[in-house]
């Protein structure tokens, strides 16, 4: 019998944002099939015992973080750290590991510089949450190429991780500096292939080998619940037509808060039946919507059985992302069968089939048409919610994104 690897995760968070939680959910996946899981983060939500803080003490993070901002604000992002001093010694790394999963290491926590020395250690898979890794300092440069050719005269230094002086283009050779310490011992993996195909073409990861491995969900507990049932629970009548979005913090703008509005509001206009949305995430931002749409606001929610009742309830899942890799949200949303509509903005449409169990559309017009098209022709609708498990079955099973972490670690972990 094949020995048992262990995989230690690396990510700012446990359970709190995308990044996070598609980790996390691995992390357990790989517990359930037999593997030895650790996460290790800098701020740790949960009271998971197989999670545990970069530094020691509940309040570690915070020394770590203000130390990190001066650098940061200085113009030197991930740089200067203390959580390096631990993680160069931590036993997780040292004499337990087999192969580290780095994820978001842009959050104020992670010393870029220390990652040579981990990948001497035990080889390195890094999963990207954005795009971070291959710019000067934005996590999505949208409509710039300049990560393409050495960053330098920013357009928009605001862009999370935000920097007040341009030290974009430095920040971009240190990276490859770095990188070029990592070669044969680091492996890219990305759950998109939009993402993928950035990363074939960034001078930064020229010669790198990267994967695409979709992120998965747990398909027994993102499934259809019957929608009376779903409704019922959440207080929803029966013939109102529910709109669902959602994102962490809803006043995100990347999330497109503004434009949702826009085309729930452009889609009363043409939709003769009562219109109800369903908001998930913390309520910091007022919405406005049109009077007679009704909104039934459900905050944050992190249980994912209730989660999956929010799904089941809607008849769509509305993404107005103005930049995305594979969200999280479209995943659990087609694995509940709601068909999703969405702007095709980064990987978004590789959540669905366009035109079979979603639609992938240019503008909010469109966006407003599709809705229409779906909620008034309930058999089209159904036929897109079967379609769209069926989708999720194929492509986001975490037991298949286990077999291919396990297959992609046993290989570079044999070349070494």
């Amino acid at each position: 019998m094949d020995k048992k690897l262990n995989f230690l995760h690396l990510n700012a968070y446990d359970i709190r944002g995308g990044a996070a939680l598609a980790g996390y959910r691995f992390h357990k996946a790989l517990q359930n099939d037999g593997c030895g899981s650790h996460f290790i983060c800098a701020a740790k939500k949960s009271e998971d015992p197989s999670v545990s803080r970069i530094i020691p003490g509940r309040h570690g993070y915070v020394v770590n973080g203000l130390i990190g901002m001066c650098f940061n604000y200085a113009g030197l992002q991930a740089f200067g750290y203390p959580s390096s001093f631990f993680l160069r010694n931590s036993t997780w790394v040292n004499s337990w590991a087999d192969v580290i999963v780095l994820r978001d290491l842009h959050w104020w926590y992670f010393s870029l510089g220390v990652l040579p020395q981990l990948a001497l250690k035990v080889p390195l898979l890094w999963r990207l949450p954005d795009v971070w890794a291959l710019t000067g300092h934005c996590c999505y440069p949208y409509d710039c190429d300049r990560w393409k050719n050495g960053c330098g005269q920013c357009p928009d230094l605001k862009q999370y991780p935000e920097l007040l002086f341009d030290t974009t283009h430095f920040l971009w050779l240190r990276k490859q500096r770095i990188y070029r310490k990592l070669r044969d011992r680091l492996v890219f993996i990305s759950p998109s292939r939009w993402l993928q195909k950035m990363i074939q073409d960034s001078p930064l990861a020229a010669g790198f080998r990267c994967e695409r491995i979709p992120t998965a969900v747990d398909l027994n507990i993102f499934k259809p619940i019957p929608q009376h049932q779903a409704r019922e629970a959440l207080g929803i009548g029966p013939n109102e037509k529910v709109i669902m979005f959602s994102a962490v913090r809803l006043s995100d703008t990347r999330k497109g808060a503004k434009d949702i509005v826009g085309a729930v509001n452009g889609l009363q206009k043409k939709l003769n039946a009562p219109l109800l949305v369903l908001p998930l995430g913390h309520a910091d931002y007022d919405f406005g919507f049109a009077p007679g749409i009704k909104v039934i606001s459900q905050g944050f929610v992190s249980d994912e059985q209730r989660l999956a009742f929010c799904y089941s309830a809607a008849d769509i899942y509305l993404s107005m992302s103005q930049a995305d890799n594979l969200p999280n949200t479209h995943i659990e949303a087609v694995a509940c069968g709601t068909p999703v509509v969405t702007l095709d903005k980064g990987g978004c449409r590789e959540t669905l089939e366009p035109g079979r169990s979603g639609f992938a559309v240019a503008d909010e017009q469109e966006a407003v048409e599709a809705m229409q098209q779906l909620l008034t022709d309930d058999g089209l609708r159904q036929d897109f919610s079967r379609k769209a498990r069926r989708f999720a079955e194929q492509n986001f099973s975490m037991q298949a994104q286990v077999e291919a972490y396990v297959r992609l670690a046993k290989e570079m972990i044999k070349n070494r």
